[in-house]
C-alpha cells in the first residue's frame, strides 16, 4: 500500500495495530488533525487542542515514535 506522505504512512502503520493497543486513538488524533504541532515539539498546545494530559500525550507520542517514518520516503520499501 503506498502512502501520499508523511501523515498517510504514518496512519497506514496506525492502521495495522491491534485496535486494543494503547494510546491508539490518542495517537492517530495527533497524527491526523495535529501532526504541525507534533513536528515543532508544540506540546503545550497540542495537550490543550486535544485535551490529552501530559502522561497520555507521552505515551501516545512514544507509540508515534515507534513508527517508521523512512516508509514514507524509501521507493524500494515493500511489504
Amino acid at each position: 500500500m503506498a502512502a501520499k506522505d508523511l501523515r498517510d504512512c504514518l496512519l497506514i502503520q496506525l492502521s495495522q495495530f491491534d485496535k486494543t493497543t494503547p494510546w491508539l486513538e490518542e495517537a492517530r488524533l495527533i497524527i491526523s488533525d495535529h501532526l504541525d504541532l507534533l513536528a515543532n515539539h508544540d506540546f503545550r498546545t497540542l495537550m490543550r487542542v486535544t485535551r490529552l494530559k501530559e502522561d497520555v500525550l507521552k505515551e501516545a507520542v512514544n507509540l508515534i515514535q515507534s513508527l517508521d517514518r523512512a516508509r514514507a520516503v524509501d521507493p524500494d520499501w515493500r511489504t
